[in-house]
């Protein structure tokens, strides 16, 4: 019968999650290191608890040494492998963390999931539900079970009830307005077919050469209302945003600045 650890960032968090706690689990505070040991499993689970925001140097060296014979579980918030646009905390390296001999490495900072399986397990899920279009696509949590036999399995589960996705719409030879949004409605029913969660958050981008460039940016408040009626009727669409890329396939096709005042007066 397989046995799971759960937690959050530090041995506190087990008691929320578990307000009775199972008679072969022992919960060992000892500085800021928590240890949380499952004694059947032999399974010991460790967390750096910290106090401060920042940690611009590897905080591996504050964890205590693997005990021999227990599946070794650590719990970390880093930098892994020097992830741009993201904070500098704690950075490490996969070859840092195999180093420690901790079997399981649960992971948190970055929002975008990545997973190493093998001899050892290192897991960075993500996050359960992606925030806007930079958290494109479906965002899931992880499931780590340990066996009797002391055999990790990972699994990934979908949560997200909302995914963000980029549309491209092409509007190369485009020249009638209601062909435009025929192309927005087709490429956002295709783009619905294909997704894990339940709603589609679309960020609409409309691109090529068409002589139709000019009015598409005159009127991308119409285009907009268009674009949200026929993601109505598609269903479980929206239509966070358009922009706009297209351009004229003849520059003397543009209207001078005069006529474009003009007309969005």
């Amino acid at each position: 019968m397989p046995r799971r650890v759960s937690g959050e960032t530090s041995a506190s968090g087990i008691a929320k999650l578990l307000p009775v706690f199972p008679r072969d689990l022992e919960v060992i505070n000892s500085g800021n290191i928590q240890i949380a040991s499952l004694r059947r499993l032999a399974a010991t689970r460790y967390n750096l608890q910290h106090q401060f925001i920042g940690a611009p140097e590897s905080l591996l060296g504050r964890y205590k040494p693997a005990i021999e014979g227990a599946v070794n579980i650590g719990v970390l918030h880093p930098n892994l492998g020097g992830a741009l646009g993201h904070d500098l905390y704690s950075p490490c390296t996969i070859a840092d963390l195999t180093a420690t001999g901790f079997r399981y490495w649960a992971l948190g900072h970055v929002h975008m999931r990545s997973a190493v399986e093998g001899a050892w397990a290192i897991v960075m899920p993500g996050t359960p539900q992606g925030r806007d279009i930079s958290e494109a696509g479906p965002k899931s949590v992880t499931l780590v079970t340990i066996e009797d036999d002391r055999s990790i399995h990972i699994e990934e589960r979908t949560t997200s009830i909302s995914q963000f996705e980029r549309v491209l719409v092409d509007a190369n030879g485009i020249e009638d307005w209601r062909e435009l949004v025929s192309a927005i409605s087709r490429a956002l029913e295709r783009k619905r077919s294909g997704l894990s969660s339940d709603h589609l958050v679309a960020r609409v981008r409309i691109e090529g050469l068409t002589p139709f460039a000019w009015r598409i940016r005159r009127d991308t408040d119409l285009l907009k209302a268009e674009a949200d009626h026929r993601a109505s009727v598609i269903g479980t669409c929206w239509v966070e945003k358009l922009e706009i890329l297209c351009r004229p396939t003849d520059r003397s096709e543009e209207p001078s600045e005069d006529r474009f005042s003009s007309s969005t007066a």
